[in-house]
């Protein structure tokens, strides 16, 4: 398979719909019938892209945790093991997104300088 197509594959990966997920998975199901890794004899950067890919799409990852591709969950799983850095990369990458996402409610918070009436001193009776 070439690298365009992998590309491709790649980006049919990246959507939230088991539909569209599916043709890719299958696809890349049958390119690693007899293969260890997407782009040679070791773990390439492409291999590092899909493996992300699928780690960080909910639909994707579920699909590869019941096994309804044994090629591609034998693939991930031997990339899970043997490369933990891999697993490393994407908990900083959503740690970092979350943070950004507290940061941005942190940015809207609450405001407690209200006016209520009939207090002394801070409390309500």
């Amino acid at each position: 398979m070439t690298y365009p197509k992998l590309v491709k594959i790649l980006a049919g990966l990246e959507t939230p719909d088991f539909k569209s997920n599916e043709p890719a998975l299958h696809q890349l199901d049958q390119f690693l019938t007899l293969r260890s890794f997407l782009g040679g004899y070791s773990l390439g950067r492409i291999d590092e892209h899909v493996w992300t890919a699928l780690r960080l799409n909910k639909v994707t990852f579920g699909i590869v945790r019941r096994n309804l591709f044994l090629n591609v969950t034998r693939w991930f799983n031997h990339l899970e093991s043997t490369y933990p850095a891999l697993q490393q990369a994407v908990k900083a990458s959503t740690t970092s997104s979350k943070a950004k996402n507290v940061a941005n409610v942190g940015q809207a918070g609450g405001r407690y300088n209200i006016k209520l009436q009939d207090t002394e001193k801070g409390v309500v009776t």
